[in-house]
């Protein structure tokens, strides 16, 4: 059917395959120009066109059309009629239409030679002889033209195999039985391979004796499946009745459908087709099994229906259990989620059937919930032909009152809630007050409810009255001695926190007294309700009244509190609330801070002045500034190549990473894209590994940790623009003026400068450099008597420097400061509405186990970033009310 079915030719290019005759013959590629068998497509595109090809040619083929939509399994097809001819009608019309489309009919098989006598024999199905019978093969079932009946066949495996799970389970679903007319015998297998997996044995390994006992009377009892047979015809016509069974064991459970035709001769009953399904290992009641077996009798009976569709009326579904009969009969919302939920269905499907009570004994699903033998379903006429009562009149059938069923199980427990003034303060009393309105909402339907009023919506006064409510609550739990007094018009205490406040009782709440009761303002204003800092409720009024009021400060907050509510020490829970708010913080951001960790050996070893570099020297501080006229690599290497010469071979040069100068204006930007190009980081490297030299790049964005140069590159500025002003230099007075901001700035202080007159000069970098400070006033020449001496002189001199260097400077480099958290991530392009939110993943602590550098997980990806570019949100003091 598959090769029948053309490709566009815009898709025969992905059917390629690759071929040659032998190993020496050349690969030759060829297309697939039609559906491919195998392809995951392949099975819709083929039963796609046969549907399509069936309504394109409904108006000439109407009865083919419908035969061929209805009746069609992938490219089999199975269907008949009550007449001889009639099947020859069905038979021209489909192959005519089946033709025209490309797909034309073979393997014709039918139960009576006249509707086949003109079909060709090469296009007729081959018969296969067993014994006595005859039969073709169709869908994995064995059908017997001449005696127009179904049978079954099995055939044991080697007797070398060993059972295992995996053989075991090859046997089962070798009884292919799509109509379950075995599934008494069947589900017997699926029990077995149910203890198997609950074992939880390898595929390959040998199952224990008793399974292996029990797969060995179960392969016996297969070996008589070749003695069965099962009537394809059922007879139907109008009196035809559908009977359904339901049942369920603690094992299984299962349904079978059985058609009645009650004819003038002979009334026949006869099973059509059965479903079954093990019980879930987790256990659950036996009732609610017999409720699942009805609802695949549901299930199963909707599928046939939608086949048959015959009369509504003579549809009729048996069960056992009465328990179930009477969930069925109820409203599903008195029974329990388990119990609703699947009688809701039972009860969309079945609601035009009747329902009837069948004892176990004559219930034919019971053989499909307890499994059986070969035996026992040959000579049992209960599962071929169904219950003897079918076949009599419905006054004979069986009847049970299921209405007198006392306590039926799985009934939903009813709930009265009686909400006393005690349970009121218990809800007030609750940490997890989340939103101001949504809580005034919901004390008010108590309110109606208790006063059995029913409204659709609430008035602002019913809010008002719920409000002082919940507040005379609050008042009587926290202010407990003085709100007793007051109610009694007794003066409080004056140690009491409300004394300041002259308070007073008025409708039973606590207000202000105050001295403005004779100004013009509201009652509230001049007499506002005394509430306390520490209950939930306020701090939820305290957030309404800030998101309200877009996000106010803390005195206008409190300013506008005050017109109705004076809250004990507002301040601090306004503060509180405002700092736990998440739309504030990302207006105020606090980055996250590190203790500084400990300085680099090339910061705190003696060293030759430049031996670690980045134009400033890692050990003195000295600087060298040098003039480029461009960022060019040939430019910045001659620039490498004048500072070496001037100042001696460097062993490290530490840098910047590209991504620091993000932030320059955009004719920067232009220029420093040909700086980081990957050919100017060749050749700088190339020249580098040449000299010896090695280069370090700090994290990106990050440039706190160039915090050396940083600071050596803001003073050199810091001079420079004072010097040069809005004037235009030439070269040799811009290099004059670079070169004097150089001496400025390696003639800056080390070490402290002390008021005391008989402290030392402070260190300098110049001091390193030519031994003294660069713009110190030049001292008379001392005459040596020897030049050994003068020698000595200047190592001791130098000496002295390093000892100062070591005591004094490195000392000052002994500072540290404070360490925070994260969560944003600092964009200075950004305004902080839109830094981006992450989550930490990990953590790159420094050689002294301090946490500066982290990585960050957010829905772009995951960045690793300095933490003075993280801000850390206020999420675990964050109240419920956020």
């Amino acid at each position: 059917m598959y090769r029948q079915v053309l490709v566009n030719d815009a898709d025969a290019p992905w059917q390629c395959i690759l071929w040659r005759d032998s190993t020496q013959a050349p690969v030759r590629m060829y297309q697939m120009q039609t559906v491919t068998y195998g392809t995951s497509c392949a099975p819709y595109l083929a039963t796609k066109c046969l549907l399509e090809a069936a309504k394109m040619e409904s108006k000439e083929f109407p009865i083919g059309s419908a035969i061929t939509l209805k009746d069609f399994y992938v490219d089999n097809l199975m269907t008949g009629a009550s007449t001889v001819s009639m099947v020859i009608e069905i038979k021209r019309q489909v192959a005519a239409l089946l033709k025209r489309a490309g797909f034309p009919l073979r393997k014709f098989a039918a139960n009576n030679m006249e509707i086949i006598d003109d079909i060709p024999l090469d296009d007729r199905e081959e018969i296969i002889t067993l014994g006595d019978s005859d039969y073709v093969k169709t869908l994995g079932l064995k059908w017997s033209p001449s005696k127009d009946a179904f049978f079954f066949s099995y055939h044991g495996p080697a007797a070398s195999r060993k059972p295992t799970k995996r053989s075991i389970l090859s046997q089962i679903a070798a009884l292919f039985d799509p109509l379950g007319l075995l599934n008494p015998l069947i589900v017997a297998g699926k029990i077995l391979m149910q203890q198997l997996w609950e074992l939880k044995l390898n595929w390959d390994e040998s199952v224990p004796q008793d399974i292996y006992t029990q797969w060995r009377a179960f392969q016996e009892h297969l070996s008589a499946i070749n003695n069965i047979q099962i009537p394809r015809y059922v007879p139907m016509d109008s009196t035809t009745e559908i009977h359904a069974f339901a049942d369920a064991s603690t094992r299984a459970y299962g349904a079978c459908i059985y058609l009645v035709t009650r004819m003038e001769k002979e009334i026949s009953s006869a099973l059509l087709c059965a479903k079954s399904r093990v019980a879930p290992t987790k256990q659950i009641s036996l009732p609610r099994l017999e409720l699942c077996a009805t609802m695949l009798l549901a299930e199963l009976l909707q599928t046939v229906v939608a086949i048959f569709s015959p009369n509504l009326n003579n549809i009729h579904c048996w069960t056992g259990p009465t328990i179930v009969l009477c969930w069925i009969r109820g409203e599903p919302n008195r029974w329990t989620v388990f119990v609703a939920n699947r009688v809701t269905k039972i009860q969309q499907l079945t609601s035009k059937y009747k329902w009837h009570h069948v004892p176990s004994e004559l219930n034919p699903a019971d053989l499909v919930s307890r499994g059986t033998t070969v035996a026992g379903i040959r000579e049992n006429p209960l599962w071929f032909q169904g219950p003897q009562f079918l076949k009599l009149g419905q006054e004979k059938w069986p009847r049970s009152s299921f209405d007198t069923v006392p306590d039926v199980p799985e009934q939903r427990r009813q709930r009265i809630a009686l909400i006393s003034e005690r349970e009121v303060d218990i809800i007030a009393e609750n940490k997890y007050i989340n939103r101001f309105n949504k809580f005034l909402r919901i004390f008010t339907y108590v309110r109606c409810f208790i006063t059995k009023v029913r409204r659709p919506s609430f008035t602002p006064e019913e809010i008002t009255q719920t409000l002082e409510l919940v507040c005379r609550r609050i008042q009587q739990m926290y202010f407990r001695e003085e709100y007793s007094k007051l109610l009694n018009n007794h003066l409080i205490n004056k140690n009491s926190r409300l004394a300041s406040l002259s308070p007073f009782m008025h409708k039973q709440l606590i207000r202000v007294g105050g001295r403005v009761r004779n100004s013009t303002l509201s009652f509230d204003a001049k007499h506002p309700i005394v509430l306390p800092h520490s209950h939930p409720f306020v701090c939820s009024l305290i957030t309404h009244a800030h998101r309200t009021n877009l996000h106010a400060g803390a005195q206008t907050l409190l300013n506008i509190l005050r017109d109705k509510f004076w809250i004990t020490r507002a301040r601090i829970v306004i503060r509180k609330v405002i700092h736990n708010c998440i739309i504030c913080y990302r207006f105020r951001p606090v980055v996250a801070e590190q203790i500084m960790g400990a300085l680099p050996t090339s910061r705190v070893t003696p060293s030759h002045p430049f031996e670690t570099t980045v134009f400033v020297c890692f050990t003195t501080k000295a600087v060298h500034l040098e003039i480029a006229p461009d960022l060019s690599t040939v430019a910045f290497i001659a620039t490498l190549k004048r500072f070496i010469a001037r100042r001696g071979k460097c062993r490290v040069i530490v840098s910047d990473n590209a991504t620091n100068f993000i932030g320059a204006n955009q004719e920067l930007r232009k220029l420093l894209q040909s700086f980081v190009t990957q050919e100017h980081i060749q050749r700088v490297e190339e020249f580098c590994r040449n000299e010896g030299i090695e280069w370090k790049f700090i994290p990106p964005r990050s440039p706190h940790f160039g915090g050396l140069w940083e600071s050596a590159v803001k003073l050199a500025k810091y001079h420079l623009r004072r010097a040069i002003g809005c004037n235009v230099l030439s070269h040799d007075e811009l290099h004059t003026i670079v070169c004097q901001a150089e001496a400025i700035v390696n003639s800056r202080p080390l070490t402290p400068i002390s008021s005391d007159p008989n402290d030392l000069r402070s260190l300098t970098p110049g001091h390193f450099l030519i031994g003294r400070a660069l713009l110190t006033v030049p001292e008379p020449t001392i005459a040596s008597s020897t030049m050994l001496g003068r020698y000595q002189i200047i190592q001791y001199i130098q000496q002295q420097f390093w000892r100062r260097w070591q005591e004094d400077y490195l000392k000052e480099l002994q500072k540290r400061s404070k360490v925070n958290d994260l969560v944003l991530l600092k964009d200075e392009l950004l305004p902080p509405l839109k830094w981006a939110m992450g989550r930490i993943t990990a953590t790159v602590p420094g050689t002294d186990g301090k946490v500066r550098v982290v990585e960050v997980k957010t829905v772009n990806g995951v960045y690793k970033r300095a933490i003075a570019k993280v801000c850390k949100l206020p999420i675990e003091n964050t109240s419920p009310l956020e």
